[in-house]
C-alpha cells in the first residue's frame, strides 16, 4: 500500500485535522489509482495518437503555455494544438486527483491503497514468518522496493511529480508496507511473479517510444547510403557506448560552431568568404554523416540491449495464444524462456511467415528462412518443364496446352495413338525420356527441339552441380581445403572457450565440460575426414559417367527383373574389383576385393537388398556429416548408361525429386557456411549454456530443432519405410483417402473466402477482371508456378493439402500414383486448388508491390507495415521492390515479371528471393496446406521419450537428440491423417484473425461461413439436408469454413465419441452429430484416425457377409471402396447398393 504525498502538503500528516470528512471513500480510491497509473496511461495513449506524422511545423508550444508555465518542460514537446490540449487535460485531471487525496484522511488513503493492484497481488512481500516483527521487516523492505520500481516508471511521465515526493512515497511505502504485511500472508511465488510481470510490462511500455525513435533513426535514415552505414557500423562497433556518446556531443558541438561561422560569413564582401563558406558546408556534411553513423549505432545497440534483456522480440504477438494451444516445435521454442539466438535460429530454419511476431509490429524483419528459400527452388524445374513442353509441341507440330495443370495436348496425342491413327506422334513422356537418354549417353539431339530440350536439362543440372560445389557438398579440392581451414579455426576457438570456462567456473557442471570435450573431438574428426577426402578430390564424376545426373532406382522394375539386374551388377564387380576404402592408416586407398564367384554373388545380393531398402530409391552422394563429399563414394559406382533400364528415366521426375531432396541441404549449407545440423545445434547450445540455461532447457531446444531440420532439409523417416507397421499405415491411409475424400474439392470452396480476408476488395476485383478478360494477366498468373505453387497436378501432390503422408514420395510415377492423381482431379481438389492459387498469386503480386510503394512513400498503414514485415519486407526492401520493372494494366493491376528480374541490373538476388518467397508463402498461407511450422512432431509418426522414462523400458538414447529416446512408426501418425489443412488453418485463419492480420476480417469471415454452409448443402444428400435443422447447418458450415480450424473438428469428434460410448449428447441435443454414432467400437476406433476407420468398415462388411447378412455386408463393402464416394458417383453408388437387399 502506498501513501500518496501530494505537492500541496509540505510535510507528512498522519492525522485527520486537514482532511475533509465529506470526501467519499470511493473517490479516494479512484484518485489513488489515477495518481499512480494514469500518467503512464496518458503517456502511452498520447504517443500512440500523436505520432511523428502528426507534427505541425507551424505550431509553437511556447506561445500556448499561459497558466501552465510551471509544466513547460513537459508541454514544450506538444506536436500540435490537439496534442497540447490532451497534455493540459491530463495535468488538470492530475491536479484534481491530488486535491482529492489532499482532503482525504490518512486512514481513507490506507484503505484505498488496498485496492491498488500491486498491493492486491503482492501482499505480503515479507512472506510467512514466525513473528510479526520479522514479517514487518520483510514487508517494509519488499513494498518499499516495489514502490521504488513503480516510482522509477511514474516519475518521468508525471508532469507534477517531484524528486522529494517520489522519495517520500518510497519511504512511506516501507512503513505502511510493514504494517500491512505483518497482518496478511499470501504465497510468495504468486505475489513476486505477479509484480515482476506488472513492472516488466510497464517498463516495456515505457521503452516502446524510445524503441520506435531508434528504429526510425535506422530505417528512415536519409543521410547515409547502405555502404556508408556499413562502414560506420564497422568503425563504431568497436567503441563503447559511453565513448560514442562523448563523440556525439563533440560532433554536435562542431556542427553548431560551423552553423555559427556560416551565419557570420558574408559572400558579398569577398570571394574568399564564398570559398570559406563552401569549405564549411563540406565540413558540415562530413560531420553530419559521422553524427548519423553514431546515431544509427546507438539505435542498434539500444534495441539489441533491450531485446536481449526481454527476449520478447521473437515472441508470437498478442492474439497468438489461440493457436499456441496446439504445441509444435516452432511454437515451443518461441514461447519458452529461450535466448534470442535460439529463437532466431529456429525461425531461420522453418519460418513460413504465417504468424505475426512482436518484431513485425515494429516493422522489423527476418530474412527468408531456409524452408522458404528451398521451396521456391521448385519453380526452377517447373520452368524447365514449361520450356521442354514447348519444345515437344514444336517437335510434333502442335500448340502444347495445359488446363488446370493437365497436359491436354498430350492426352489428345495418347488418344490418337490408342485409336491407331496413322503416323503416330511422340508423346510428351517419350520425348522427355529420349532427350534425357541422349543427354546421359552423350548423344546429340536428332532435331532442333530435342537439342534445345537437352540444353535446358544441362542448364538445370549444371546449376545444381555449381551450387553444391560452392557450399562444399560436392568436394572439389578448393572447397575441402576451405572446410579444413574453417574447422581448424573453430577447433582453436573451442579450446580457448573451454579453458576460459575452466578458469571462470572450476566446478562447472559436468554437462558443460562434456559439451566442450565432445565438440572438440567432433571438430578433430571432421578435420581428419576432410583431409582424407583430399586424396580423392578432383574429378567429381563416377568412372565412365558422361554427365551429372542424380540416380533414382526404379525399385518396382528391379523387383520384377532382379535376376537380370544382378547379372549386370555382377559383371561390373568382376570387371572393377578396385574400390575406395579406408586403410589401416585411416587413409583412403583403392582396395582389390575378392573376385571369387561366391564373394561377388554375396556382394551383389547385399547391394540389391540395400537398393530396395532405400526410402526413396535415391543413390546420390550423402552430404551429411562425416561422409566423403565425393561422387565416387556413392553406394554403387556404376555408370548410369549400364543400368539405364533400372533407374528413373523421366527427367521431370528426377528434377523434382532432386530439388526436394537437395534444396534444403543446399540452403542450410549456404546459410551456415557449410556447417551441418549438429554444428549449428552446438553453436546454439554453447550460447544457451553461457546464458545459464539448464541442461533440460538445452536438450528440449535441440530436440525440437533437430526434428524441424529433418522436416525442412531431409526426411523424418529414419527407419525402413517398408517395415510392417509403416506398410500397414500406408495401405490404411491410401484406402481412407481414396474413399473418404470424394468431396474434398467441395470442401475446398471456402478457400476463396480466405483470399477475401487477405486482400483489399478493390484488388480482388482487379485480379478477377484481369484473369477473365486480359490475356496479359493470365500469362502473369504463371508467377505462381515460378515460386513452386499451383503445380499440384504436375507434381502429383494435390492430396498433401488434406493428407499427412509419412513418405511424401515426390517420385511418384507408378500407375497407381497416376490413378491417385486422377482421383484428386475428379474430386475437384486439384482444379479448385490450382484456380485459387492462381487467383491469389495475381492479386498478391499486385498487393506486394503496391504496399511496398506505399511503405516507401510513408503512406503504408500500420497493418500494411506489419504485414510486409511478416513476409520479410522492411522499408529498405520495399524500396527495392517498388523500383523493380513491372507493368500496370488499364484498371490499375500491377503485374510483376520476375523472369525479367533475373537478368535486370536493377534487381539483386536477395530482392528477387525475398519477393518470390513472400509470394510463395503468402499463397500457401491463403490456400492452406500445413507446413513444417504448423505440425506437432507426433504427426510424423515420431515421438521423443525423455530418458528418465525411456530407460525403464530398455530404450536407447538417440544418437543426436541427447536426453531422449526416439520412437518411430507410421501407426503413430494415423490419427492425424486428414489434419494437414486443419493444423495450418489454426495459424493462418484462427490466429491470423485474432492477431488482426486480416484486411477484411468481418466480410471474409462471413463469406467463409457462407461458403462453408454452401459446401455442406452440396455435399449432403437432399433427403438428409431437408431434415437438417438450421442450427446443425450453421454449426457444420462453421466447421467446414475452417474459421475454428482443428477446434471445431475436435468438438464434433467429442460429440460423436461421447454419444457412442454413453448415449448422451454433450450439447443436450442442441447440435446433432454429422453421422450416426451408435457404434461404440467404431467410434473408439475412429479416434485412431481415418485409416483405422476404413479398416474397421472393411472388417464389419466382411463379418456381415460371412455371418449370413450378405446384402448388408456387400453394400457397405462397395461403398467403402476407392472412388465410391466421389461427389458425382456417391448418389448412384448408394442407389445401386440399396437394391442388394432385394437381389440377395
Amino acid at each position: 500500500m502506498v501513501y500518496k504525498l501530494t505537492p500541496y502538503r509540505n510535510q507528512l500528516n498522519l492525522g485527520q485535522e486537514l482532511s475533509d470528512p465529506n470526501v467519499p471513500f470511493w473517490s479516494t480510491v479512484g484518485a489513488s489509482l489515477g495518481y499512480t497509473y494514469d500518467p503512464l496511461i496518458e503517456y502511452l495513449r498520447n504517443n500512440k495518437k500523436f505520432g511523428d506524422d502528426s507534427v505541425d511545423l507551424s505550431y509553437s508550444p511556447k506561445n500556448n503555455l499561459k497558466g501552465y508555465e510551471q509544466y513547460g518542460s513537459s508541454l514544450l514537446y506538444a506536436k500540435n494544438a490537439d496534442h497540447m490540449k490532451s497534455l493540459k487535460r491530463g495535468i488538470d485531471e492530475n491536479v484534481k486527483r491530488r486535491e482529492i487525496l489532499e482532503n482525504s484522511s490518512f486512514w481513507s488513503q490506507i484503505g484505498a491503497g488496498i485496492f491498488d493492484p500491486i498491493n492486491l497481488v503482492t501482499l505480503p512481500l515479507g512472506g510467512p514468518a514466525l513473528t510479526i516483527g520479522k514479517t514487518f521487516a520483510r514487508g517494509a523492505i519488499g513494498i518499499g522496493g516495489l514502490q521504488t520500481g513503480l516510482e522509477a516508471i511514474r516519475y518521468p511521465v508525471d508532469p507534477l511529480a517531484t524528486v522529494s515526493e517520489s522519495a517520500l512515497n518510497v519511504g512511506f511505502a516501507a512503513v505502511t508496507g510493514g504494517l500491512l504485511t505483518s497482518a496478511v500472508s499470501v504465497p510468495a511465488r504468486m505475489r513476486n511473479n505477479s509484480f515482476d510481470r506488472m513492472v516488466s510490462n510497464a517498463q516495456k511500455a515505457q521503452n516502446e517510444q524510445a524503441d520506435l525513435d531508434n528504429i526510425s533513426v535506422m530505417i528512415n535514415n536519409k543521410t547515409l547510403s547502405e555502404a556508408q552505414l556499413k562502414t560506420f557500423r564497422n568503425k563504431y562497433s568497436i567503441k563503447t557506448t559511453e565513448d560514442l556518446r562523448v563523440d556525439r556531443e563533440k560532433i554536435a558541438k562542431k556542427i553548431d560552431d560551423i552553423n555559427v561561422k556560416m551565419g557570420e560569413a558574408d559572400p558579398q564582401i569577398m570571394p574568399v568568404d564564398r570559398l570559406g563558406k563552401a569549405k564549411l558546408q563540406k565540413s558540415k556534411i562530413y560531420q553530419s554523416k559521422r553524427l548519423a553513423g553514431i546515431d544509427n549505432e546507438l539505435g542498434v545497440r539500444h534495441l539489441e540491449i533491450r531485446n536481449t534483456a526481454s527476449s520478447d522480440k521473437y515472441a508470437i504477438a498478442s492474439g497468438g495464444w489461440i493457436g499456441s494451444l496446439i504445441s509444435t516445435p516452432l511454437k515451443r521454442v518461441l514461447g519458452a524462456d529461450n535466448i534470442d539466438y535460439a529463437k532466431r535460429t529456429m525461425l531461420e530454419m522453418a519460418s513460413d511467415s504465417g504468424v505475426l511476431l512482436n518484431l513485425h509490429k515494429l516493422g522489423m524483419t527476418l530474412a527468408p528462412s531456409i524452408y522458404q528459400r528451398a521451396v521456391i527452388k521448385n519453380g526452377e524445374w517447373v520452368q524447365v518443364y514449361q520450356k521442354v513442353l514447348k519444345e515437344w509441341g514444336d517437335q510434333i507440330d502442335t500448340d502444347a496446352k495445359t488446363f488446370m495443370g493437365v497436359n491436354t495436348s498430350d492426352l489428345a496425342v495418347r488418344a490418337e495413338n490408342f485409336a491407331g491413327k496413322p503416323n503416330a506422334r511422340q508423346t510428351f513422356n517419350d520425348f522427355l525420356i529420349e532427350a534425357n537418354r541422349k543427354r546421359t549417353f552423350a548423344e546429340e539431339g536428332a532435331t532442333p527441339s530435342e537439342k534445345n530440350a537437352i540444353q535446358e536439362l544441362n542448364k538445370f543440372f549444371t546449376k545444381w552441380e555449381t551450387r553444391l560445389k560452392a557450399t562444399g557438398q560436392i568436394g572439389d579440392e578448393f572447397n575441402i581445403r576451405k572446410l579444413i581451414d574453417d574447422s581448424e579455426l573453430e577447433l582453436q576457438r573451442l579450446k580457448n572457450a573451454f579453458e576460459d570456462l575452466k578458469i571462470r567456473q572450476p566446478n562447472a557442471p559436468r554437462f558443460r565440460t562434456k559439451f566442450f570435450e565432445d565438440k572438440i573431438a567432433k571438430e578433430q574428426s571432421k578435420i581428419s575426414e576432410n583431409t582424407l577426402s583430399l586424396q580423392t578430390a578432383g574429378d567429381v564424376m563416377p568412372a565412365g559417367e558422361k554427365s551429372f545426373l542424380p540416380r533414382y532406382w526404379d525399385k518396382n522394375y528391379i523387383k520384377k527383373n532382379r535376376e537380370d539386374f544382378e547379372v549386370i551388377i555382377s559383371k561390373w564387380y568382376k570387371d572393377n574389383p578396385l574400390i575406395w576404402s579406408k586403410g589401416a592408416d585411416n587413409k583412403w586407398v583403392q582396395t582389390n576385393l575378392n573376385d571369387s564367384t561366391e564373394a561377388i554373388e554375396s556382394r551383389v545380393k547385399k547391394t540389391v537388398d540395400n537398393i530396395l531398402n532405400i526410402a526413396d530409391g535415391e543413390d546420390v552422394p550423402n552430404v551429411g556429416a562425416g561422409k566423403s563429399k565425393h561422387f565416387k563414394h556413392r553406394e554403387l559406382d556404376i555408370p548410369n548408361q549400364l543400368v539405364w533400364n533400372y533407374i528413373v528415366q523421366d527427367p521431370i521426375a528426377i528434377m523434382k525429386g532432386y530439388t526436394h531432396k537437395v534444396s534444403g541441404k543446399y540452403e542450410f549449407a549456404k546459410k551456415y557456411g557449410g556447417k551441418d545440423v549438429e554444428d549449428v545445434m552446438d553453436d546454439v547450445t554453447e550460447q544457451m549454456y553461457a546464458a545459464d540455461k539448464t541442461e533440460k532447457e538445452v536438450l528440449a531446444w535441440r530436440k525440437d530443432y533437430y526434428h524441424m531440420h529433418q522436416r525442412v532439409v531431409g526426411s523424418t523417416l529414419e527407419r525402413n519405410p517398408d517395415a510392417w507397421d509403416n506398410q500397414i499405415a500406408y495401405y490404411l491411409k491410401e484406402a481412407a483417402q481414396l474413399n473418404y475424400l470424394g468431396s474434398a474439392g467441395i470442401s475446398a470452396i471456402p478457400d476463396f473466402a480466405k483470399i477475401m480476408m487477405e486482400h483489399d476488395w478493390q484488388d480482388i476485383i482487379k485480379g478477377l477482371q484481369g484473369l477473365l478478360s486480359d490475356n496479359k494477366v493470365t500469362l502473369k498468373g504463371q508467377e505462381a508456378k515460378l515460386v513452386g505453387e499451383a503445380i499440384e497436378l504436375i507434381q502429383g501432390n494435390s492430396h498433401f493439402r488434406m493428407v499427412e503422408d509419412i513418405t511424401n514420395d515426390v517420385n511418384a510415377s507408378t500407375k497407381y500414383d497416376k490413378i491417385k492423381n486422377t482421383f484428386y482431379l475428379a474430386n475437384g481438389l486439384a482444379p479448385i486448388t490450382h484456380l485459387a492459387k492462381t487467383l491469389d498469386s495475381v492479386i498478391r503480386g499486385h498487393s506486394l508491390i503496391d504496399m511496398s510503394i506505399k511503405l516507401t512513400n510513408k503512406k503504408a498503414s500500420k497493418l500494411e507495415v506489419s504485414y510486409l514485415a511478416r513476409y520479410n519486407i522492411d522499408e529498405k526492401m520495399a524500396a527495392k521492390i517498388a523500383a523493380t520493372p513491372h507493368e500496370t494494366t488499364a484498371n490499375g493491376l500491377i503485374l510483376p515479371n520476375t523472369l525479367k528480374w533475373e537478368t535486370s541490373p536493377k534487381v539483386d538476388d536477395e530482392t528477387l528471393t525475398t519477393f518470390r518467397t513472400a509470394l510463395q508463402s503468402g499463397i500457401l498461407n491463403t490456400i492452406i496446406m500445413g507446413t513444417p511450422a504448423d505440425k506437432p512432431i507426433i504427426v510424423d509418426g515420431v515421438a521423443y521419450i525423455p530418458m528418465n522414462v525411456a530407460k525403464a523400458f530398455g530404450m536407447s538414447e538417440h544418437r543426436v537428440v541427447k536426453g531422449y529416446a526416439r520412437v518411430e512408426s507410421g501407426l503413430l501418425g494415423l490419427p492425424f491423417q486428414f489434419y494437414s489443412y486443419a493444423l495450418g488453418a489454426i495459424n493462418k485463419i484462427t490466429m491470423s484473425a485474432a492477431q488482426g492480420q486480416m484486411k477484411n476480417r468481418t466480410v471474409g469471415l462471413a463469406m467463409s461461413l457462407g461458403l462453408g454452409m454452401m459446401a455442406v448443402q452440396v455435399k449432403t444428400p437432399s433427403f438428409a439436408f431437408d431434415e437438417m435443422t438450421w442450427r446443425d447447418w450453421f454449426s457444420r458450415g462453421f466447421d467446414q469454413s475452417g474459421i475454428a480450424a482443428l477446434y471445431s473438428d475436435m468438438f464434433y469428434q467429442s460429440l460423436h465419441t461421447g454419444l457412442a460410448l454413453s448415449g448422451k449428447n454433450i450439447t443436450g441435443g442442441l447440435i446433432q452429430p454429422k453421422f450416426p454414432s451408435d457404434d461404440a467400437y467404431g467410434s473408439t476406433i475412429g479416434l485412431g484416425g481415418a485409416g483405422p476407420s476404413i479398416g474397421y468398415d472393411y472388417l464389419e462388411a466382411l463379418k456381415d457377409m460371412v455371418a449370413g447378412d450378405f446384402s448388408e455386408g456387400a453394400k457397405n463393402l462397395i461403398r467403402s471402396l476407392p472412388f465410391m464416394r466421389l461427389w458425382f458417383v456417391k448418389g448412384s453408388t448408394n442407389e445401386f447398393t440399396n437394391k442388394f437387399e432385394d437381389w440377395f
